[in-house]
């Protein structure tokens, strides 16, 4: 999960899917890729066009505290 940390553009995130990153894995959070995209500061409408297009499910699951993806604090 530490590979969530350098997704920074759409690019990165679909090498590291080709390389067969799992980005549905958690962390030891609970946090997804999605999670880390959200509340870092590389979050764009490329990444968010991408995850609606490719994996729309993740914007539903929840962290160990209880947030969505686009719903926890910073």
């Amino acid at each position: 999960t530490t590979l969530f940390e350098v997704i920074t553009d759409r690019q990165r995130l679909e090498r590291l899917q080709a390389a067969g990153v799992d980005v549905s894995a958690r962390d030891s959070n609970g946090n997804t890729a999605l999670h880390a995209v959200a509340i870092g500061p590389y979050l764009s409408k490329a990444l968010v066009s991408w995850w609606i297009q490719h994996r729309p499910q993740d914007f539903l699951v929840t962290n160990a505290q209880g947030h969505l993806p686009l719903e926890q604090p910073k």
